[in-house]
């Protein structure tokens, strides 16, 4: 009786070792796929934070950019309205040559 005990016992043990180890594999099967899967996340999360340095940087380009021809723009005002003063006084100079 005792040996038969201890025979189940052993089979009991053995199923319980099967159930574990099939445990066991699932659970390293569901491991690797979820590290894939945070690899390929952190793939996306790299790219998209490359994306959004190439994004600013363009930014920051075009801000240059911006700035160069706003201050172009204020020199060819600054010019337009020097060149208006002289062409008035030029005008004002001949109307009085002319009233003498």
């Amino acid at each position: 009786q005792q040996l038969k005990d201890e025979l189940t016992e052993i089979s009991d043990l053995r199923a319980d070792h099967n159930d574990l180890l099939q445990e066991f594999k699932q659970l390293s099967k569901d491991l690797l796929e979820v590290t894939v899967e945070k690899e390929e996340a952190q793939e996306r999360c790299d790219l998209h934070k490359l994306r959004l340095k190439d994004a600013v940087d363009d930014l920051e380009e075009l801000e240059n950019e911006r700035d160069e021809l706003k201050d172009e723009l204020d020199q060819v005002i600054e010019d337009s309205a020097r060149l208006e003063r002289s062409l008035r006084d030029m005008i004002g100079a001949l109307e009085d040559e002319n009233e003498r």
